[in-house]
């Protein structure tokens, strides 16, 4: 279970992360005004909320080892979207499309598509770690309860906002997996120290 633990706790960080840098990928093409910043939110959550409803349907018909693989399946579908997301979130949607799509439907069906496969994926990840870990009934609501939380407390963590804006210097580099991880030693004004 600490193994679990630590991993729904890096997968709720990583959403996080993923989050905010497909946001400002699609910004670029959505544009960065209230209604457009609503739209990829809109992708967002719709992906999570799809992700979820599958995932509690097709939760209840496997073992629990069936569930932990298909939890592991997904996050390593997430990861690999999020290395090839750049091509085209940014590279297709907001290089090439920018500024040619104004239409707010045409956008949000485009940011929709972007999205919901990654974001249904992180949407099936909780219904099928819930069920890997409820080997017995007594034990359920506590090990849920201490996955969900562990996973929530992976992505608004306070330590987490000076690395996101340190991203915010440019989207190229913001973008190259290399750059996105150095994180520690930023501070809140995205200044880097050497502690």
């Amino acid at each position: 279970m600490p193994r679990l633990m630590f991993a729904f706790f890096a997968s709720g960080f990583a959403a996080l992360l993923c989050q905010i840098i497909w946001q400002r990928m699609l910004g670029v093409f959505a544009g960065s005004d209230t209604v457009s910043a609503s739209l990829v939110v809109g992708a967002f959550l719709a992906g999570l909320g799809i992700g979820s409803i599958i995932g509690a349907r097709v939760a209840d018909r496997l073992s629990p080892a069936q569930a932990l693989v298909g939890f592991a399946c997904a996050e390593t579908g997430v990861a690999a979207f999020a290395l090839l997301s750049k091509f085209f979130l940014y590279d297709f949607l907001a290089t090439d499309l920018a500024g040619v799509i104004d239409e707010p439907l045409a956008i949000f069906g485009l940011c929709f598509l972007g999205l919901v496969l990654p974001t249904t994926l992180m949407g099936l990840s909780l219904p099928l770690l819930a069920r890997a870990v409820s080997t017995s009934p007594d034990l359920v609501a506590e090990r849920v309860a201490k996955l969900y939380s562990l996973n929530r407390a992976g992505t608004p963590s306070p330590g987490a906002e000076g690395p996101i804006r340190a991203m915010d210097t440019d989207l190229p580099k913001r973008i190259d997996l290399s750059e996105r991880i150095p994180l520690l030693g930023v501070d809140r004004s995205g200044e880097r120290h050497d502690w």
